[in-house]
């Protein structure tokens, strides 16, 4: 299937804005005499493909809401959230809140949560690996007044829904009865693997507080603060065993400059 172009009147942006309106005119500087079905079916087959890239990307979220359901929503999506990137790979980072907003998926309220841990699987799967922390960079006596630079891998879901026993629950028949209670997750990789470790709401904060760019110690303030019974020894040597750990910063500026040169 081929489109002719002309020179005159057309510019990607107009042709792209084209592609994902739900009632869409074919898009100026297309040579008259092009049938407009012509462009109806290379925009049909593009956001087919976006359609089946959030179907790989959410397999979990689809066997939710059934196929016809999910299909229904993909579709929704699309028009309304054109690709940022060239990496089909990051298509549907934004699925999540767009299901929060999605009406007909109320009836589902954990389908949101459940869609944000398979955002972090996948993010995890394809971030940067870096070398961790050398350990004379953690036993310095002001660490707790440093920011952790954590591994790009590690993020962190948090849920007032078990979201990690209803991922389990679709992965095998065995898998145990589902206990409905508020669940976090940390996600991260390990020896070419993604993790998901639910973590104790203390040491949820902790990992939250940390990745927000808070200073170890106010990670540990946070920890105690959400809930008794925070182990902050233990939850550091939770992250140094699990090689997240990738420098400790003093200097506000440095973590900036550490940040631009790990892309995070």
């Amino acid at each position: 299937m081929r489109l002719t172009v002309a020179d005159e009147g057309f510019t990607q942006e107009s042709f792209a804005a084209a592609l994902f309106k739900a009632r869409p005119a074919v898009p100026p500087g297309l040579v008259a005499g092009t049938p407009a079905h012509r462009f109806e079916v290379y925009r049909r087959n593009v956001q087919a493909g976006l359609v089946r890239a959030l179907e790989a990307r959410f397999p979990v979220v689809q066997t939710l809401v059934g196929a016809e359901f999910f299909t229904a929503m993909a579709r929704e999506f699309v028009t309304r959230q054109l690709p940022t990137s060239p990496v089909l790979l990051e298509y549907g980072r934004a699925m999540p809140d767009f299901i929060r907003g999605f009406a007909p998926a109320a009836g589902v309220p954990y389908l949101a949560d459940v869609a944000a841990l398979e955002v972090a699987r996948g993010e995890a799967w394809h971030a940067q690996s870096l070398p961790v922390a050398a350990p004379a960079d953690l036993l310095r006596p002001c660490l707790t007044d440093a920011r952790l630079l954590l591994q790009p891998a590690l993020g962190l879901v948090r849920s007032p829904f078990p979201v990690l026993a209803i991922w389990e629950h679709h992965q095998r028949a065995d898998a145990p009865p589902i206990d409905w209670q508020p669940q976090s997750v940390a996600v991260h990789r390990q020896g070419g693997a993604v993790v998901q470790e639910a973590l104790a709401p203390p040491e949820a904060a902790f990992v939250a507080a940390l990745l927000a760019g808070e200073t170890l110690g106010g990670a540990f303030h946070s920890a105690q603060h959400a809930a008794d019974g925070f182990d902050a020894t233990a939850a550091f040597a939770w992250l140094l065993a699990r090689d997240l750990v990738v420098a400790a910063v003093s200097d506000i500026h440095q973590q900036g400059e550490q940040d631009d040169a790990t892309g995070r």
